[in-house]
């Protein structure tokens, strides 16, 4: 399933070509700053003992040419749903379809929100809770991980 939402006035971030690493992306990519991209290096190897996490772009921004984009008066976000949270590809990079938490179901739009529930009722349910498809650090580790990334300069996708 796929929807869209219009937002006007967005604060949104852009990820400029090749500030992932690996060239990627290969041009400048516009995402909410609440969007999870993959990390995928050898730091995260060694902190987490995975191959890789989701991190959202807001906390990247700590990154070089990666940054809140005020100058955006308006976007439309295409929402990608499968039936589990998966690692999909934008722009060449690895990111992450929507995850169906509290937090991603408010910011939708009724219509949006409307046949994501019909489709998948249980997302309602108090117990009701999103599995990611790779492990989300709690934010103080992701702050760390990004620092690391910073303090010995590897690209965030190796």
């Amino acid at each position: 399933m796929s929807s869209q939402d219009r937002e006007p006035c967005a604060m949104i971030g852009r990820i400029s070509a090749g500030a992932l690493g690996a060239g990627l992306p290969p041009r400048d990519h516009l995402v909410s700053r609440q969007h999870q991209k993959l990390v995928r290096s050898q730091i995260v190897k060694r902190v987490f003992a995975v191959q890789d996490v989701f991190v959202p772009a807001i906390k990247l921004t700590d990154l070089p040419n990666i940054f809140v984009d005020d100058t955006i008066r308006s976007v439309t976000y295409f929402h990608m749903l499968f039936d589990q949270h998966e690692v999909i590809f934008a722009e060449g990079a690895p990111t992450e379809s929507l995850l169906t938490g509290p937090d991603a179901l408010r910011a939708l739009g009724s219509e949006a929100r409307d046949d994501i529930l019909t489709l998948f009722p249980e997302v309602t349910e108090v117990d009701h809770v999103p599995v990611p498809a790779r492990r989300i650090p709690p934010d103080e580790l992701q702050k760390q991980l990004i620092e690391r990334h910073l303090k010995i300069h590897k690209p965030s996708v190796e």
